[in-house]
């Protein structure tokens, strides 16, 4: 839902003045979040051990946080520009880095999408396939 926010924002630079600031300060709390989820699958593959799939999940849930802290990063700083430019009236210097930082949010909420739904694609089949995570031991997925 960020990153879809964060292209609305992007596709409507008007809209940034009311909900860049949220949108950033939302953005440091899903990192937050992230941080806490991508512990605890750390925790996880102590627990269980170093089975293939719970390695490869928590590996993109390593990348994830990577990716999501400098999404939020672009988004704080896209804030802070795109508030400051408005402030003063001018387009000098802050508008380029206001067109590449937006570039860059649009870019940063399509990699952080994707790497979600590979994160989370690879936790669940580490929690379905034949490991000792599995619930359903032997489940292929079919009906």
């Amino acid at each position: 839902m960020l990153a879809l926010l964060t292209i609305a924002l992007a596709v409507r630079p008007a809209w940034r003045a009311r909900w860049g600031v949220p949108l950033a300060i939302a953005n440091v709390v899903m990192l937050g979040f992230i941080l806490l989820v991508t512990g605890s699958g750390e925790q996880l593959e102590r627990h269980i051990g170093a089975e293939p799939l719970i390695v490869r999940h928590r590996e993109l849930g390593e990348q994830l946080r990577m990716i999501w802290a400098l999404f939020t990063a672009v988004t704080v700083g896209l804030a802070i520009v795109d508030r400051r430019a408005r402030s003063e009236r001018a387009a000098g210097w802050m508008a380029p880095v206001a067109t590449a930082l937006t570039v860059l949010s649009v870019v940063g909420a399509i990699a952080s999408t994707v790497w979600d739904v590979r994160t989370g694609h690879a936790g669940a089949k580490s929690a379905w396939e034949d490991t000792p995570s599995g619930t359903a031991k032997g489940y292929d997925g079919g009906d």
